[in-house]
């Protein structure tokens, strides 16, 4: 049964909507690192740890949405529900 999971997750490559997905949770995590670094207890630290993820999000929700816009749209042949289109 695992192997069957793994060689799924082999086939797959990267999709917009990972991107979009993986993006949202940096950004979120990189405006409570900046809420973190400025108002709590960690504050006077440097703000980069809080810019790093932040700015990673940004690049990779761009990266998700110019994908979404720019891929070929095709009919899939496919009746396998649970393989992405």
């Amino acid at each position: 049964m695992a192997e069957g999971v793994v060689a799924r997750a082999a086939e797959r490559p990267g999709s917009p909507r990972n991107d979009i997905r993986s993006g949202l949770i940096l950004v979120a995590v990189g405006v409570g690192l900046y809420f973190g670094f400025s108002t709590g207890e960690l504050r006077g630290f440097p703000m980069i740890g809080a810019y790093v993820p932040g700015f990673i999000g940004v690049a990779l929700l761009l990266n998700g949405i110019i994908s979404v816009f720019t891929a070929p749209k095709h009919e899939s042949s496919d009746t396998d529900p649970t393989r992405p289109n």
